[in-house]
């Protein structure tokens, strides 16, 4: 499968990239734009992608790093709710594009409002009672 090629013929709930943008190529921020766009059309609820950050103590010359706000403003043309995690390597990051952007009436994600304990979903500043 070429990513830059083919076309992705069926609808996924979720696509993983892993590893893809660890390399160096000609213009990575275009390909990553081109690779998120198209994955993020081809899914159900979210992309899932990790990359190696410029904040790093040690670059090998052969590996591509990626500055987190760089991504993250590409990520906000594609969607508005994103989640960036840089908790698990010291290295690296991962960002979430998700699909699903329906707000409560107060502005909190519907999906996040859900997840919360039930009692703190019945204060009002966070949507419906």
């Amino acid at each position: 499968f070429d990513i830059e090629r083919d076309n992705i013929v069926r609808k996924y709930d979720w696509i993983i990239i892993s590893g893809l943008f660890n390399f160096k190529r000609k213009l990575p921020y275009r390909f990553i734009e081109f690779v998120l766009r198209k994955t993020f059309d081809s899914c159900k609820m979210g992309v899932a992608v990790d990359f190696m950050t410029t904040y790093v103590d040690f670059k090998n010359k052969d590996a591509n790093y990626v500055e987190p706000e760089k991504i993250m403003k590409i990520c906000k043309q594609i969607t508005s709710r994103i989640t960036l995690r840089q908790d698990y390597m010291p290295y690296e990051f991962c960002i979430y594009l998700y699909k699903n952007n329906t707000k409560t009436r107060n502005g909190v994600y519907s999906e996040h409002y859900l997840s919360l304990d039930p009692k703190i979903r019945t204060n009002k500043w966070l949507g419906t009672n």
